[in-house]
């Protein structure tokens, strides 16, 4: 971010009688663009949103009644895991850093252990295997590179 000291503050500028002032970052088409172009503002915003999405997900499917696993599957992957493809070529790249791949695991660990039914204390390979997922990760970098 920018610092609060006047001298580094960056200019505003004037168009057409409005002051325009630089913001750190801005949405374009659902996907958003910082000022560095490290995209940590569209990871972070997908993750929240997918989260905030899941959670009316797992009150529908809560427990073992009703919807199968197939079906649960299927609603998981066209209300979160699209979050993540749409426009994923831009930050794939940004994929490989620890702490993004760890955030984009979690979010599809808490799908899969919605999906599957499996307890909350269950770790990120088990709810894979369980649900007999592909890593989101891997989606991503595959649908980014071909």
């Amino acid at each position: 971010m920018f610092r609060n000291d006047p001298i580094f503050a960056p200019p505003s500028w004037t168009y057409d009688n409005h002051i325009y002032h630089p913001v750190p970052s801005t949405s374009y088409l659902g996907v958003y663009i910082d000022h560095k172009l490290n995209w940590l503002t569209h990871l972070d915003y997908t993750r929240q949103s997918c989260l905030t999405a899941l959670q009316p997900l797992t009150r529908l499917c809560h427990n073992l009644f009703g919807f199968s696993n197939h079906i649960r599957r299927i609603i998981v992957e066209g209300c979160i895991s699209c979050r993540y493809l749409y426009c994923s070529f831009v930050f794939y790249h940004r994929i490989g850093l620890p702490k993004n791949r760890k955030s984009i695991r979690a979010v599809q660990r808490r799908c899969n252990i919605m999906c599957t039914g499996v307890y909350h204390t269950t770790n990120y390979a088990t709810a894979i295997a369980l649900c007999d997922d592909i890593p989101l990760d891997y989606k991503i970098s595959k649908r980014s590179i071909l």
